[in-house]
């Protein structure tokens, strides 16, 4: 996020796994993603987060431009020791709340890598908004092909 106020074009990409995460796909798409970065198709004020299903690419079913889920992850905090040190992390069991039509966590359940865009500008008027989803098609196509030629 810091990128963006600075000019950066910027994301953040994630797989939906807590365990056992399958990162082949979202490596190959945040290299495609970060080369249309290079080449200046996203406005410098761009700040997406993008979210993948953890499937290996011959199962993902396609991509969308969504919105931001409104459901949140009802959990616990839990100690951890690691040798020497001791921390904490969120355990997170269960999501609470809907999941809408549309949204980043829709996508992911249909089996499809989700992008949503976290600033209402560049992408907050429908033509924008439809500039991306060309996009986000357009990297969809090329992550499959390159796949398809491994």
């Amino acid at each position: 996020r810091v990128g963006c106020f600075h000019g950066a074009p910027s994301l953040a990409v994630s797989v939906d796994a807590y365990e056992g995460a399958n990162f082949e796909a979202a490596a190959k798409l945040t290299a495609l993603v970060a080369g249309r970065v290079k080449k200046g198709d996203l406005p410098r004020e761009t700040l997406m987060n993008i979210n993948l299903p953890n499937l290996p690419l011959e199962e993902i079913t396609g991509i969308e431009v969504t919105k931001l889920g409104k459901q949140s992850h009802c959990g616990a905090i839990g100690k951890v020791l690691t040798g020497e040190s001791e921390g904490y992390i969120i355990l997170r069991d269960k999501v609470i709340g809907e999941v809408s039509r549309g949204s980043d966590a829709w996508a992911v359940e249909q089996k499809k890598i989700s992008i949503t865009p976290l600033l209402q500008n560049p992408w907050g008027d429908k033509s924008s908004r439809s500039a991306l989803r060309g996009l986000a098609r357009s990297i969809f196509t090329e992550l499959v092909d390159t796949f398809a030629k491994k």
